[in-house]
């Protein structure tokens, strides 16, 4: 598609294969860090730099939809600046324009807002997008700015839930005791309740052991083996 560059969203940050290989174009980058702690942040920013990426982006995301405003602990966006050295704004999932309002406050910072322009239609998202009417009262919510500038990062409440969406390994295909893993047969999937991505170079090439266990998911409609390794 020849994209300029590339936006990771908020629950591909742990998928460190995915990561680094977006590095590798030597595209822009642009990065949510939903749900995320600062060691994860790290790691992320971490892989991209060491498979060449140079020109990197942060947003400030709460994965809430909608977030809510005494969640958003604005003051970690000029922090995240200051400990990675890159620009760093706010991907806002809030209802109103308090929040991105109030991030002006702070500084300069990019603002992502999801935008929704076609009356009617349902969806996940539909509840905290932007209409025509919204972008109307900017400045008429400054009374909510209150309670939204903390400092510390952290995982709230509204976050919590969707932790599941995130990737981790997987087998999704049947494999043998003593079979060795693939790439054919081991992927980064949905949910994240499985191995960390960051072990796929240390999985590939071993040979599972037997016993591997099957995990089921009624949300998903989908059945995966858990990855397990001889040691």
């Amino acid at each position: 598609m020849n994209v300029p560059a590339h936006k990771i969203a908020s629950f591909e940050l742990v998928d460190s294969a995915l990561i680094q290989r977006i590095a590798r174009t030597g595209k822009p980058i642009i990065m949510s860090t939903g749900m995320a702690a600062l060691d994860e942040i790290a790691e992320a920013v971490k892989d991209i730099q060491e498979a060449g990426g140079t020109q990197l982006a942060l947003l400030k995301c709460t994965s809430g939809y909608p977030a809510a405003p005494e969640e958003m602990n604005l003051r970690t966006i000029p922090d995240l600046a200051a400990r990675f050295e890159v620009p760093v704004g706010l991907s806002d999932h809030t209802l109103g324009i308090a929040v991105p309002v109030a991030a002006g406050d702070i500084g300069r910072v990019y603002c992502g807002e999801a935008l929704y322009a076609v009356a009617g239609r349902a969806g996940r998202t539909a509840r905290f997008r932007w209409n025509r009417t919204s972008s109307s009262r900017c400045g008429c919510d400054s009374h909510r700015r209150e309670g939204i500038w903390s400092r510390e990062l952290r995982t709230d409440k509204g976050e919590a839930a969707s932790r599941m969406f995130r990737r981790s390994l997987f087998v999704v295909k049947d494999v043998k005791a003593g079979e060795p893993f693939t790439e054919e047969n081991v992927r980064s999937i949905r949910p994240g309740h499985g191995m960390h991505t960051r072990h796929l170079s240390e999985v590939l090439g071993r040979k599972s052991c037997a016993g591997c266990q099957t995990w089921h998911t009624a949300q998903m409609g989908a059945c995966h083996k858990s990855v397990a390794v001889h040691t």
